[in-house]
């Protein structure tokens, strides 16, 4: 038997497989998100076990993809942190917003003025952020 992969990859070079791969460990991730950093040593030894059948840029294509998802596991409890900090202030930004307008549509009513020269704020934002719950 034919040990060489690429077969099943109808055009083998680096971007290919670098898809192939982001989707095989975006899937892995949905699919396992605590075991991220056990899975990544996993796929390491895997990939090591079996180096001599694949081509050197099969490879090197797969090696750049787990070092780059080591690094994004990393990086995740930084991105989360930031995400919730973008969420916490567009809604600390809106609650002042509509705190502010109804204060201009009182003054407005106590003074007499069209309440049209208040600026009412945008609808509240509602459901998860662009990405999330996809």
């Amino acid at each position: 038997a034919n040990a060489d992969p690429t077969y099943l990859v109808p055009i083998v070079d680096g971007a290919v497989w670098d898809d192939v791969l982001r989707g095989f460990g975006e899937l892995m991730q949905q699919a396992f998100p605590g075991e991220a950093s056990s899975q990544l040593s996993m796929y390491r030894a895997k990939l090591n076990s079996c180096s001599s059948s694949l081509p050197a840029d099969v490879l090197a294509s797969a090696r750049a993809y787990l070092d780059s998802a080591a690094v994004a596991k990393r990086l995740q409890p930084l991105v989360q942190r930031l995400r919730n900090d973008i969420r916490n202030t567009d809604q600390e930004y809106w609650d002042e917003w509509h705190k502010n307008y109804r204060d201009c549509l009182q003054c407005a009513r106590e003074k007499g003025l069209d309440a049209a020269i208040c600026i009412a704020p945008p609808p509240q934002p509602a459901g998860p952020m662009p990405g999330e719950g996809d």
